[in-house]
């Protein structure tokens, strides 16, 4: 409320003449400003240390113990496979719509996009690829294949195909 308002009331309908009044009379008619925000207090500790002790830490820091025995560490080495024409057509099965050798997501994502296509629509010649059980239609039992198979690259697959 301001000063005009305080001393002669809230005149809504002769507003203009009130503030006339005051302005003449040197009574301010403009609301008094907003409370102020409280400032924050200052954090009680401080969460770093200056920059000479740091410097300090650094040159100090000495390089941890090694181990009185060394931990063993088993390497695998990838076999040897060679992956042939008819196991790119087999692993394309699984899910690599795209034949770059890694089902990711690119391959759901393609799967999805031919989602309910069915055999002899216009859109089958692009969309063939996707069906992966064969049935003529690309539906949930394709997403579900490429899906489960999910970060499975041809050298894997081969590799474990070979081990049965």
């Amino acid at each position: 409320m301001s000063e005009c308002e305080k001393r002669f009331g809230d005149w809504r309908i002769f507003n203009p003449l009130r503030d006339r009044i005051c302005e003449l009379q040197g009574i301010s008619t403009a609301p008094p400003p907003p409370p102020a925000l409280p400032t924050p207090a200052p954090p009680a500790y401080v969460p770093y240390a200056p920059a000479e002790v740091v410097a300090r830490q650094i040159v100090t820091v000495k390089p941890p113990e090694a181990p009185a025995v060394a931990p063993e560490i088993i390497v695998r080495a990838p076999l040897e496979v060679e992956i042939t024409a008819d196991d790119w057509r087999e692993f394309r099965k699984m899910g690599d719509v795209n034949m770059n050798g890694v089902v990711d997501q690119g391959d759901i994502e393609e799967v999805r996009r031919c989602f309910g296509q069915l055999e002899g629509t216009e859109l089958w010649s692009v969309c063939a690829k996707c069906d992966l059980n064969g049935d003529g239609y690309v539906g949930t039992d394709d997403v579900y294949v490429a899906a489960s198979n999910l970060g499975l690259t041809v050298y894997a697959w081969k590799q474990r195909k070979t081990q049965r």
